[in-house]
């Protein structure tokens, strides 16, 4: 099943065509979508408004570029 991510959220990311949108899990905090596009497989999650702060943001940066870091 495809699903709706805003194409303003799509685009600050290059990622190429997407092909397809799924929803992963049923979060009851955030949702995360597996996004199928030409140039590869992403995940994204759409954090709920009221954890959204500027220091949980800082946090899964931290965490991507660790992660980044070790290839993953």
């Amino acid at each position: 099943m495809n699903y709706f991510v805003p194409h303003h959220i799509l685009e600050q990311y290059d990622i190429g065509k997407v092909n397809c949108i799924s929803k992963i899990g049923n979060g009851l905090i955030h949702e995360t979508f597996s996004i199928n596009s030409s140039s590869g497989q992403y995940i994204i999650q759409k954090l709920n408004a009221v954890l959204a702060t500027n220091e949980i943001a800082e946090d899964f940066l931290s965490i991507t570029k660790y992660l980044e870091s070790k290839n993953i």
